[in-house]
């Protein structure tokens, strides 16, 4: 009877394990679809940014104002300034959340890990004791 819920415990150790590694390798599939998610979104992000600066170069040079004139400059520095920092904060953004998820990956495998353990020993001592 020991030998068997030895054995039992050693298929159980075997699963929890497998399933944590599945977990994990799952969090780092997630992890790299989020990365080219968002990859995608900032290139879109800069697409209508870029769209945006032309629109409005091209609304100052038909109203007559000089693309030279310090107000002007200006608001076009600004304007590209807060694009550019929209830009930092995605990919701050991108690279957290692409962390976070694999370290949710690495989380799961460490439990199921320590779990497996746990069987393990649970299935020695029934050994021991059975003796």
């Amino acid at each position: 009877m020991a030998w068997g819920m030895l054995l039992a415990s050693a298929y159980s150790a075997y699963t929890i394990s497998k399933a944590g590694s599945e977990a994990k390798d799952l969090s780092n599939q997630n992890a790299q679809f989020m990365y080219a998610e968002n990859t995608e979104k900032i290139r879109k992000t800069k697409l209508s940014q870029a769209q945006t600066t032309s629109q409005s170069t091209a609304l100052f040079g038909s109203s007559g104002v000089s693309l030279q004139s310090e107000s002007v400059t200006t608001y076009m520095d600004e304007l590209k300034s807060n694009f550019q920092k929209d830009i930092d904060w995605m990919e701050k953004a991108r690279a957290s959340n692409v962390a976070i998820e694999k370290q949710r990956g690495d989380n799961a495998k460490k439990l199921a890990d320590r779990k497996a353990i746990g069987a393990l020993v649970t299935g020695v001592a029934s050994v021991a004791g059975g003796k």
